[in-house]
């Protein structure tokens, strides 16, 4: 059996090798370029685009510092776009670097498209940095990785993201082997409508999970506008839920507001909240959204 293992760098290729190896004994054959050789499959680790270039830049000036940032991000950018569409065209098995978080699921994904069988062993860590092939195990780690972050922040890669969202296209859903929680799933399959909302309105350039550091909070959009950028939070679930869905649940009307309030000091962003159920007339929730709207912490409440 041969397994490629092909990945745009730091998209957590060692940790998944590493782990296959000990649990299964079959090697995954890792390599940062596009191979077409004859393999039995090919598997990958697909990763926002933001984050791998920032671990990326961290760890290239961590081990040298040959080239300017601006050098190296646009190197960076080519070598994305090609190698995602080699992902797109070329690769059988994907999934999300999220995904990894529970690496037992992605295994037994693998495993059960593959036909080889677990070895009932238990993993242990053995990765480690290796200076001598410019390897940190985490960039984080990096006194750079900083200094790359805020070089990273605003600066446009649209283009990555949208490559980055065809590829996922072909990344499973996982919850037949347990992989994500019903609650979950129901805020993923909302954060798609919201998507598709975005785009009917002209918003051609989205990116996910978009981050404020300084503040601490993450948006689940920031969409692109030829008037206006919009930072969008989500807010999902269903009837049927064990919890009461979008805006009838208080819990979700608050963290909305919060990560508004946080927002809000960077001055004159445009928050939007999107709800999948509208609030009861006169309850919390409907009072918490109309003082939010009146004191310019939400800019705008949408329902789905």
């Amino acid at each position: 059996m041969m397994i490629l293992l092909p990945t745009y760098p730091r998209c957590g290729s060692h940790y998944l090798a590493e782990y296959f190896l000990q649990t299964t004994g079959v090697v995954l054959n890792k390599t940062h370029r596009p191979l077409s050789n004859n393999y039995d499959y090919r598997v990958s680790i697909l990763r926002d685009p933001r984050e791998s270039i920032v671990s990326r830049l961290a760890m290239q000036l961590h081990h040298e510092n040959e080239k300017t940032l601006d050098e190296y991000l646009e190197i960076c950018k080519i070598e994305y776009i090609l190698f995602y569409r080699y992902i797109i065209d070329k690769v059988e098995i994907v999934f999300d670097y999220e995904q990894l978080q529970d690496i037992d699921s992605v295994v037994d994904h693998i495993c059960k498209i593959t036909g080889v069988k677990r070895n009932g062993n238990s993993f242990v860590d053995t990765i480690v940095d290796r200076p001598e092939n410019g390897f940190l195990k985490t960039a984080t780690t990096s006194d750079y990785y900083k200094v790359c972050e805020d070089y990273m922040k605003d600066k446009d890669i649209s283009s990555l993201y949208e490559i980055y969202e065809e590829a996922r296209g072909k990344v499973p859903n996982l919850n037949s082997i347990n992989f994500q929680s019903e609650s979950k799933k129901t805020g993923d399959e909302f954060e798609e409508k919201v998507l598709e909302d975005l785009k009917q309105r002209g918003f051609y350039k989205i990116e996910r999970n978009y981050q404020f550091k300084e503040a601490g909070v993450e948006v689940d959009f920031r969409a692109h506008h030829p008037q206006r950028f919009e930072y969008v939070e989500a807010k999902g679930g269903k009837d049927g839920d064990k919890k009461r869905p979008g805006a009838q649940r208080t819990d979700n009307v608050k963290k909305a507001i919060a990560n508004g309030s946080l927002i809000k000091t960077y001055n004159s962003l445009y928050y939007v909240v999107y709800f999948s159920a509208k609030p009861e007339p006169g309850s919390y929730s409907d009072n918490m959204i109309k003082t939010a709207l009146k004191n310019n912490i939400i800019d705008e409440v949408r329902y789905l």
